[in-house]
Order: structure tokens, then sequence, then C-alpha cells
């Protein structure tokens, strides 16, 4: 049985914090984990597509890079989750926990930076306003995850297969 909403939060509510930030260049994100019609669900948006963007049309969660005027690493997932869709984590979110940070890996079209990954529940949500780098938002519920496998082809390269791809249950806010 998949867990319920409730059971995400409180599994999630004992994560540890990791170590202190590594310093580097650094981003965060804001996973917002709301209850939905089919179970727990995360929103995420889809980048706008931007020349010169190395994360044009991808999918992904609020977030971007650290500014010097953010104090911390959540103060950035804030500030961007803001920026993007207009949405005020301080009013409308609870943080759960913080993951441990992801290396984006080097390439010549982006720079290499460590993304601190934060996790805030979320009981109501606004209309989202979004600006000019991100075309849309979607919340998409945990259990369509489990319906995902990884796939490695001839190049070694992992890529996602979904098991029902004509079919992605979700609902709007």
């Amino acid at each position: 049985m998949y867990p319920n909403f409730q059971e995400v939060v409180d599994r999630l509510s004992v994560v540890e914090a990791p170590a202190a930030p590594v310093p580097s260049k650094r981003a965060a994100v804001a996973i917002s984990l709301r209850s939905g019609a089919s179970g727990p669900e995360i929103l995420m948006i889809q980048r706008a597509v931007r020349q010169g963007d190395p994360w044009s049309g991808h999918m992904g969660f609020p977030g971007g890079r650290k500014d010097a005027s953010d104090a911390t690493d959540v103060a950035c997932a804030k500030r961007e989750t803001r920026e993007e869709i207009s949405f005020d984590l301080d009013t409308y979110g609870e943080l759960i926990c913080q993951l441990s940070d992801v290396n984006t890996g080097w390439r010549a079209d982006r720079p290499e930076m460590l993304v601190a990954p934060f996790i805030f529940r979320v009981d109501s949500t606004p209309v989202f306003e979004l600006n000019h780098e991100v075309d849309d938002t979607l919340w998409v519920p945990l259990i369509f995850y489990s319906t995902i496998r990884t796939v490695v082809g001839t190049s070694g390269i992992g890529a996602v297969k979904c098991s029902n791809p004509t079919h992605l249950p979700t609902t709007d806010a």
C-alpha cells in the first residue's frame, strides 16, 4: 500500500539535516508536498524555453542560484519560489526537512553547483503567477513515481520510462 499524506510527512519529518553546506556555487529548490485526490502530490514546474538556459524546457522544482542576499539555502529556495511562481512559502508552507545536496555535475554549457532541496508541507495554495522563467506548474501524485523505472540504453545513460505513459493522474489546484 502506498503511504498516505500524513505518513509521508511523518517519515520526512525525522530526516536529519545534512552537515553544514560545502563552500561552492550553490542553489536551492523547494519541493512542495500536499494532500491531493490521488494521495500525496509534489509541485513541479516546467521551465520556459529560453536560448542559452541549460535547463530550458526542463521539468523541475521552483528554485535557483543562491544570491549574496540569501542568508541561507532555505532563504534562497523561498525567494526563488516567490520570484518564479509568486508562491510565498512563509505564508503557505511549513518546512518539513532538508534533503542531501545534489551535484548538478559539470557540462560545458552549465556550471557545476550543489543544489539544496527543501521539502515543505502545503495545505493551501494561491493562484500561481508565473514569471518569464516558468511556462507551467503541475501537481504530480507521488504514486506516479511508483509506475516509472530506469532504463539504461546502449549509451549507458539512464532514462525514465513510464509503465503507463498515456495516463498521468493529476489534480489541479
